[in-house]
């Protein structure tokens, strides 16, 4: 008898049972689309597809293979002991898997170069708990190599534990972002400002002050460039990279002139990207001249 009421018991919960664990995840932000709901709701990753790798003119990457054809969902860059995926979701935007949990973002999708976003996992504010930090690569061509950085403050939920001891799925268990941003085209907030140059009286020869420091320039002017018109930063070009742990911007510098539409680089600037759990600043300039200008 208490055998017939102890499987009585069981029978009652179990739709209750089988209804928290078969919640749907939903994603405000994400497109309706059949495709893009069944890879939110896998837990298994692979990427099938061979990679051959070179770099463009500016040192970055390039990722030559059958991205935009194998699938609306490639697998563009993880770190698998981290349980951290991210795809791409054709024709716009990304997921971001963190510990199974798919999430859609609105990121651009790769640009004909097919480079790559880079992921590093890390404490950069010190505060004991790991952020994300994600580089995307979004302008590419004729003198633009363009790059994004978002770094990803991740707040985990404790998860709903039912009568059995399983835990409950819902949709709000997924974790929570905070996104700061530091993009290619704000960067020269810290640039333009600290720069300053003179041309000398030779006119092959300036001046250029940056941070306290002073560089001189030697140059050539083309007639059919006309006369020097100052030096310029342009967000056209802006690299971020990981080295170690840390996080380096590389922004190049150029002579502009009066009938030259492009400018003339002749060295880069390099600074650490720091993150203190609130923004994401500069600092640790340093400036390099080309071999071509000493």
């Amino acid at each position: 008898m208490k055998n017939d009421i102890k499987k009585y018991i069981l029978f009652l919960l179990l739709p209750i049972y089988l209804l928290g664990c078969t919640i749907e995840e939903q994603l405000p932000s994400a497109p309706v689309n059949e495709e893009l709901s069944a890879i939110l709701s896998q837990t298994v990753y692979q990427n099938t597809t061979e990679e051959l790798e070179e770099t463009d003119p500016y040192g970055n990457p390039i990722t030559h293979n059958g991205l935009n054809d194998t699938t609306n969902f490639p697998l563009y860059a993880m770190i698998k002991s981290e349980d951290i995926y991210l795809y791409g979701v054709k024709p716009y935007g990304m997921v971001l898997y963190y510990k199974g949990k798919g999430t859609y973002f609105d990121w651009p999708e790769l640009t004909p170069r097919l480079v790559l976003p880079e992921l590093l996992y890390y404490d950069f504010d010190g505060n004991g708990n790991k952020d994300l930090a994600v580089l995307l690569y979004v302008g590419s061509g004729t003198g633009v190599a363009m790059m994004d950085l978002h770094i990803l403050v991740i707040e985990e939920r404790e998860p709903e534990i039912d009568f059995f001891g399983n835990i409950i799925t819902h949709d709000w268990d997924k974790p929570t972002y905070t996104i700061y941003s530091l993009l290619a085209e704000n960067v020269d907030e810290w640039m333009t400002e600290n720069i300053t140059a003179a041309l000398a009286e030779d006119n092959k020869t300036f001046s250029m002050e940056f941070y306290g420091d002073s560089y001189t320039v030697n140059f050539d002017i083309d007639k059919l460039s006309g006369a020097f018109s100052g030096v310029r930063y342009d967000s056209c070009i802006v690299k971020f990279a990981f080295t170690g742990n840390n996080i380096q911007t590389t922004i190049p510098v150029g002579i502009a002139y009066e009938k030259r539409a492009t400018l003339e680089y002749f060295g880069d600037i390099k600074a650490d990207v720091i993150f203190d759990g609130e923004k994401i600043t500069l600092t640790n300039y340093t400036f390099s001249l080309y071999d071509t200008y000493k």
